[in-house]
């Protein structure tokens, strides 16, 4: 009865399932009194008793069991949710950059493929989605996932596909006159196959998109501010990423890619405790892909 194709697609079916069973069986208990009160009253002038009496217990149970159905649904429905688009255990970080009217996704090791998406079977892989332009919407029919990618802003969606094979990925949001023409294909491949591919025809690491990050880095001179062990200007970048830190005023934050972001376009936002306010705005100077990159470089830790 479920599909095989989807961990989070069973999910999804069996809520879906639960919902239409309790719609039917209520529909069908409210008409099938309603019938039998109607045929049991039907004469008129029926002797019907002295009037309307109170019972506590039923008033206690016809608003006790929805309310339980309700939190059940909520919960059910909040923890899919949790699963599908939270952080999770994965084994792949795959980063995706939409814009009109391509999808790119940036692999672990340096590789990069244009509309193909490749993830193993079996195993949650984690997508990190940026829009350059407009609002795209990244939709998997299949997998019964569709999640909007935005300019600005990073998105993370789960996937956990069940089966091998070769399906189709839609934009579903309107993004200008070739919105038709935006399509992909997420190729899942056996776990084995899939790493012989990952392997395979490896980039010089200077091609990588953390070797473009590097060019970047030292383009831009911030190893001036940002040395290892020479901390006077701004804070040492080696292996600062997934530490938390504190800030100005005391707020603690995680150092993850949105803050990376964040930090790069506009330091004034979240400037970062101890550390003047010394750093120049980059809003406007890199495209995404070039962010991207940038972020991939300081995800490595090597900076020196």
């Amino acid at each position: 009865m479920f599909s095989d194709l989807s961990a989070y697609a069973i999910g999804f079916e069996k809520l879906s399932l639960f919902l239409l069973g309790v719609g039917v069986f209520f529909s069908s208990l409210i008409f099938i009194l309603m019938i039998v009160f109607c045929l049991r009253y039907r004469r008129k002038g029926e002797e019907r008793g002295g009037g309307p009496t109170e019972n506590l217990r039923l008033e206690i149970l016809w608003g006790t069991v929805p309310f339980l159905i309700m939190i059940l649904i909520f919960v059910w429905g909040a923890r899919l949710y949790m699963q599908l688009f939270q952080a999770e255990d994965h084994q792949q970080n795959v980063s995706v950059l939409a814009k009109r009217w391509m999808w790119k996704f940036y692999y672990p090791g340096g590789k990069e493929e244009v509309n193909r998406l490749y993830v193993p079977a079996g195993e949650t892989t984690q997508l990190m989605m940026i829009s350059q332009d407009v609002i795209h919407s990244f939709f998997v029919p299949d997998l019964r996932m569709k999640k909007d990618v935005l300019p600005g802003r990073y998105i993370r969606l789960n996937l956990h596909p069940l089966k091998p094979g070769n399906y189709p990925i839609r934009c579903a949001e309107y993004c200008g006159t070739d919105h038709s023409q935006m399509g992909a294909r997420l190729i899942v491949l056996p776990p084995k196959k899939f790493e012989e591919w990952l392997k395979s025809s490896a980039q010089p690491a200077e091609e990588m998109i953390s070797g473009r990050g590097r060019r970047l880095f030292e383009k831009h001179q911030c190893a001036s501010c940002h040395r290892e062990g020479d901390t006077h200007l701004g804070p040492d970048l080696h292996g600062i990423f997934g530490k938390e830190i504190s800030l100005e005023g005391g707020k603690k934050v995680v150092v993850d890619e949105d803050y990376l972001r964040t930090s790069i376009l506009a330091p004034e936002a979240q400037i970062h405790q101890g550390y003047p306010s010394a750093m120049p705005p980059y809003q406007g100077q890199f495209t995404e892909e070039e962010l991207l990159s940038l972020i991939k470089y300081l995800k490595e830790g090597d900076h020196d």
